[in-house]
């Protein structure tokens, strides 16, 4: 989805807007160049395709202006190179303010780009023929066909990889169990100190995926599956241990009872009264809820990262 400043941009600027990837690309001034924004970094990112045409050998550096540009444009985090590309990263901010500032940074570094002999160019080869904008995985690149194509078969080479490497689904689930009652500490911890976070969530469901993939060899959709139950199962073990620990410490000490036998007492203490079963039901449903919360995206993130399950897509150049 793109945001009116974004759009307002594009129709100043003569650039392509794509509203399905979020972002605005194509030519300016001669220059490639793309603006993308990350809403939950709170970032903009504008980033020129370039490098020195060798025609003004006397020309100013391009990482020296950008050095300097954000004591001209204070919205301007960090501007820096990188390989065949000038990143400029902005704050995020009021509709107006931001456009503002997006603007001008396209405008000023597209000039200076002119001004001093740079030329777009392939981020990966440098070559200046043939380019085109990509989104790969959620990332913004200009490549040339030829470095496009390279990028494909090398991912299907690698899926291919993926796709033959034998998994072992015994040890898989061994190591998901180790990993989880890593997690199961964390969430004891926490919940020691009074808190019910769906850190400890994410720190036992990740270290169940890890934990499946280091000793079964892959972690596959069935893996993921696997490590999705131990990983809830787990979590109500830890609520448990937790919850036992309390008693331990309100009355299994007083009564002679050992931290195995306080976790055993809990269902008769669920039974004692309505108050003390409802925080219980109550702590394990919100560890839940805050594990889902947590956890669901960095799974779905890891899972297809894994398995190299990449978009990947050519933006027309269509104004």
């Amino acid at each position: 989805m793109v945001p009116g400043w974004m759009r307002n941009l594009a129709q100043e600027t003569g650039l392509n807007c794509s509203e399905k990837r979020g972002v605005i690309y194509g030519e300016y001034n001669g220059c490639r160049v793309t603006v993308h924004m990350n809403q939950q970094q709170r970032r903009v990112f504008v980033q020129f395709w370039t490098k020195e045409s060798g025609q003004y050998p006397t020309g100013e550096k391009l990482a020296d202006f950008l050095a300097a540009y954000p004591q001209q444009n204070t919205q301007v985090q960090s501007a820096q190179t990188q390989g065949n590309a000038a990143i400029l990263v902005l704050k995020l901010s009021s509709a107006k303010k931001t456009g503002a500032a997006v603007k001008a940074a396209v405008t000023d570094t597209a000039d200076f780009l002119r001004r001093n002999g740079y030329v777009s160019c392939c981020e990966q080869c440098g070559t200046e023929e043939g380019l085109s904008t990509y989104v790969v995985n959620g990332g913004v690149t200009v490549r040339c066909s030829a470095c496009y194509q390279q990028l494909q078969e090398g991912l299907h080479a690698a899926k291919q990889e993926i796709k033959a490497r034998r998994g072992n689904m015994f040890t898989g689930v061994i190591g998901s169990f180790v990993g989880a009652l890593i997690g199961v500490i964390v969430w004891v911890i926490i919940y020691q100190m009074g808190y019910v976070a769906g850190l400890a969530g994410l720190v036992l469901a990740v270290c169940a995926l890890k934990g499946y993939e280091l000793l079964g060899g892959k972690l596959n959709a069935g893996g993921l599956a696997i490590s999705c139950v131990i990983a809830v199962v787990m979590a109500f073990v830890a609520h448990n241990v937790g919850f036992g620990l309390i008693i331990y410490q309100e009355i299994g000490k007083e009564i002679g009872a050992t931290v195995f036998e306080s976790i055993r007492l809990i269902p008769d203490f669920l039974s004692l009264s309505g108050e003390i079963s409802g925080a219980y039901v109550q702590d394990l449903v919100i560890g839940y809820l805050l594990m889902i919360v947590a956890a669901v995206p960095t799974i779905i993130g890891m899972y297809r990262s894994k398995n190299l399950l990449m978009t990947m897509e050519q933006l027309p150049d269509v104004a």
